[in-house]
């Protein structure tokens, strides 16, 4: 094995939340593809009786799933431990847990089941940790959190033999991760390399994409401006409208700006995007945003924007503006709902604004954006029996075992009440993460867990957030290479720094819109073909396996 301990160093700076998708295997055809089938008689002859075998090399059986009903628990008459690194947040101020996993009630029974035990180790700085057994080469039997620790690629990692792939695991020995992935082109896409490795097991979602992040609106400027509950605004003429109404109510300006959750329905983002052809080009620069930014310029000049947002942090820290009176139009998550009503405000969430009232919007400020999570496990070289340790995870994507894993044990951490609702967690006097799995583990994430009990409002707020919306993805997909992202990334810093610069003066009115073309060139000067081929080849290599 070749590695260089400055790449493997890498990993202490690196945290993602997703995991980098990749291309499909390579399969081998029956016959080659650049040969026509015909019935043409070769021009020689062969012998009548050959000597040799049929040149035509026979096909590769691919290997049969498993049917998981054949699978029978525990897996083994005597328990095996396996040792894991994951990730210490998981704990991280949570003492009830001791820092060890198997005091989870939910860990503690898919062990029971399976036979398969976990002896955990949880550093507080999981990276560090990671990067230092690395260099060592003295591997534990795996790792579940962020691949990105390992401080390279899946495929580099695959190849310089540090961990496995796992595709003949998975085929074989795991039907239930298997067959989930399998279900959706786009979940196989996000769980396989660009080399064709199917080099980790990750967390998936049970459900599409939903959108938990949008508009609030206080309701009495709602109701100024002509608009209710019934009868919501659409357009980003309505939502002018609405701040006209609140200007005189807010005691800075109506609008807290949040600009991946306003430009959603010019259908651009502030990085790559596409128009469904995916063919990408750079959202700041493009006709799109020109326009949008002469309209937030106009607002600006009205007054209608908050005078401080080009220093805000972000909503998440400034709620009090909006629960203050400096702004009434706010973007949150849904349970910020809960916070504005405990501060006594009267709120309905607006749809996202169009610019046509029966359009489409492909692009969202915060979406659940995808069932492929970034927390996965990886398999390292010299495991034995890996089979099993990735059994233990299987498990977890079966019907029963996911219930296990997200819910706990019935009549312990759950139960039914009468019309056959979900009781969780059963014993409030205990804290929930003993009872289950920690979101940041690998497992089948049944994501309606998270709304048992919710308010019917919240609900609505989701609903209302994700209305017009395709699951279409029109934005760029896939991991730039080691060798692409060193290349572009100090281009792509200062393309980012300059773009923030100049959207900020356009707004604030201290640039011209007039500069448009002069912003445009030098953008282009600064590297954007070089940058955009790069992105352009990580989608093309996603959306081509």
């Amino acid at each position: 094995m070749k590695r260089t301990l400055a790449l493997l160093l890498a990993a202490l700076m690196l945290l993602a939340l997703l995991a980098g998708c990749a291309s499909e295997p390579a399969t081998t055809p029956s016959t080659d593809p650049e040969t026509p089938a015909t019935d043409e008689t070769p021009t020689e002859e062969p012998t009548e009786e050959p000597t040799e075998e049929p040149t035509e090399e026979p096909t590769e059986e691919p290997v049969e799933t498993v049917d998981p009903s054949s699978i029978t628990y525990p897996l083994v008459d005597t328990p095996v431990t396996f040792e894991v690194i994951a990730n210490g947040q998981i704990t991280s101020g949570h003492p009830e847990i001791d820092a060890d996993l198997n005091n989870v009630i939910s860990v503690q029974k898919v062990s029971e089941v399976t036979g398969v035990n976990i002896k955990w180790e949880m550093p507080s700085d999981t990276a560090t940790t990671v990067s230092l057994m690395l260099v060592s080469e003295d591997y534990c039997d795996g790792l579940m959190g962020y691949t990105s620790w390992l401080g390279n690629s899946l495929d580099y990692n695959v190849e310089e033999e540090i961990i496995l792939d796992l595709t003949d695991i998975l085929q074989t020995y795991c039907p239930n991760y298997w067959n989930a992935i399998n279900a959706d082109e786009d979940v196989r896409r996000a769980a396989v390399t660009d080399n064709g490795y199917y080099a980790a097991m990750y967390k998936l979602n049970d459900q599409r994409p939903e959108c938990y992040l949008g508009y609030y609106v206080l309701d009495d400027v709602l109701a100024s401006a002509g608009f209710s509950a019934s009868n919501l605004p659409v357009t980003y003429d309505d939502l002018h409208s609405i701040l006209v109404a609140g200007k005189g109510t807010a005691t800075n300006a109506p609008l807290y700006l949040d600009q991946s959750t306003l430009m959603a329905g010019y259908d651009i983002t502030t990085g790559y995007v596409h128009n469904g052809d995916n063919q990408l080009f750079f959202g700041p620069t493009s006709d799109a945003m020109k326009e949008y930014l002469t309209m937030l310029a106009q607002w600006n000049s009205e007054g209608l924007i908050d005078k401080d947002f080009a220093t805000r942090v972000s909503f998440y820290v400034d709620s009090s503006t909006m629960m203050g009176g400096e702004v009434v139009a706010y973007p949150a998550v849904f349970s910020f709902r809960d916070v504005f009503e405990g501060a006594g405000l009267s709120i309905t969430a607006i749809p996202y604004p169009k610019l046509q009232a029966g359009d489409l919007r492909y692009q969202s400020g915060a979406v659940n954006d995808g069932i492929v999570c970034g927390d996965a496990l990886v398999i390292f070289t010299g495991t034995e029996n890996p089979e099993l340790l990735a059994q233990w995870v299987d498990y977890t994507f079966s019907d029963e075992g996911a219930i296990v894993a997200n819910l706990g044990v019935q009549g312990v951490t759950y139960d039914f009440d009468e019309a056959g609702e979900y009781i969780y967690p059963l014993n409030t006097d205990v804290a929930v993460e003993t009872l289950t799995f920690n979101s940041m583990m690998t497992f089948k994430s049944l994501t309606w867990r998270e709304y048992i009990g919710e308010s019917e409002a919240r609900a609505n707020d989701r609903a209302v957030w994700g209305a017009d919306w395709s699951y279409e993805k029109h934005y760029a997909q896939g991991a730039l290479t080691a060798e692409e992202s060193e290349e572009t990334a100090t281009m792509q810093t200062d393309i980012d720094t300059y773009v923030r610069e100049f959207s900020t003066g356009i707004i604030a009115g201290t640039r011209s819109i007039d500069e448009w073309d002069s912003f445009v060139a030098e953008v282009e000067a600064m590297g954007l073909a070089e940058c955009l081929a790069a992105k352009q080849a990580a989608h093309d290599r996603y959306m081509n396996h």
